[in-house]
């Protein structure tokens, strides 16, 4: 069995907001700050629960891109 642990960026830290009624993904930097939009999907958030759009209103953060595919999947 092999274990490496670096202290380093992992570069899979993302940023999920409702833009313009869109669920719209960041890619975010070390410092959570927004770097740029990674996808505007077609998933309109008229149709998510009032709780989900409220987390998306103030943004939810996510690590890895599994965890991003799952919290996208949940939403279609």
């Amino acid at each position: 069995v092999l274990y490496k642990q670096e202290n380093d960026f992992c570069n899979e830290h993302f940023l999920i907001k409702d833009v313009d009624g869109l669920v719209t993904i960041y890619t975010l930097n070390s410092m959570d700050n927004v770097l740029e939009i990674l996808e505007t999907t077609e998933i309109e958030t008229i149709y998510l629960t009032d709780t989900d759009r409220n987390n998306l209103k103030n943004g939810i953060k996510v690590y890895t891109k599994q965890n991003l595919n799952k919290v996208i999947e949940d939403f279609e």
